[in-house]
């Protein structure tokens, strides 16, 4: 049996991304064959932007574009997809030949991109879910059976945020300025007004051991959401 995640593209680095990839290294270190699986735009490099260098995990590509998985693929073989891969990607493969199980890491995400209990029903096996709220929405919406529901929550207390020393010498801000740019821009603007000598800095588009080293010398982390199923980022902050 393989296990094959599917990978969204992105255009951005994503905590979303960042879970997929280690929950797919620890099924590997179980003895799992996992591989992640990617787009015909991901193989045709129409998408220029690739994340894998942020995270530093090690995971295996297919070797073949998710839509062409049904001449590779067998009916041993698993499918994971994303809860924003399901009202898309999910409906392309809803009547090949092979297993299939839900990731779901956002409950927002997962009520936006639900395809309908009639075609989830009888078609996932199961699903994960990061928290017991997105547990019990995976049980209503996908019409799940709690024995088919396994909460998986994020890893976060690994390197390099458990080996990351503290190193708070004074007062300063780490943030996200992709986040909301508009409203983090002036609140930041409005705090510099106030406290010119706080410094703000920037964790966008930084590899991870970097982040975890910056978050460990700000001794306040700063980002604004509209909507977010897991924060991440305040997660691996406070870690």
């Amino acid at each position: 049996m393989n296990i094959y995640y599917y990978y969204p593209n992105c255009i951005k680095p994503s905590g979303g991304h960042k879970q997929l990839r280690l929950q797919a290294l620890l099924a590997q270190e179980l003895g799992v064959r996992v591989h992640l699986l990617r787009n015909l735009e991901y193989w045709a490099k129409t998408s220029q932007f690739e994340d894998s260098h942020y995270y530093n995990i090690p995971n295996t590509l297919a070797p073949f574009p998710f839509e062409e998985s049904k001449r590779y693929i067998n009916k041993e073989d698993l499918i994971i997809f994303p809860e924003v891969s399901l009202s898309k990607e999910f409906m392309q493969c809803h009547d090949w030949n092979v297993r299939i199980g839900v990731n779901n890491q956002n409950g927002f995400w997962g009520l936006r991109f639900n395809p309908g209990s009639r075609h989830i029903k009888g078609r996932v096996e199961f699903a994960f879910a990061n928290a017991p709220y997105v547990a019990r929405l995976c049980r209503k919406f996908y019409r799940l059976p709690p024995e088919r529901i396994f909460l998986i929550p994020h890893w976060v207390l690994r390197p390099p945020f458990e080996d990351a020393p503290p190193n708070k010498s004074s007062v300063s801000i780490s943030y996200m300025p992709r986040k909301l740019p508009e409203l983090t821009k002036t609140i930041r603007n409005e705090v510099q007004k106030q406290r010119p000598m706080i410094p703000w800095v920037e964790i966008d588009g930084v590899p991870e051991p970097r982040v975890a080293e910056l978050m460990g010398s700000t001794s306040i982390f700063f980002a604004a959401h509209d909507l977010e199923g897991c924060p991440l980022t305040a997660l691996e902050a406070m870690a």
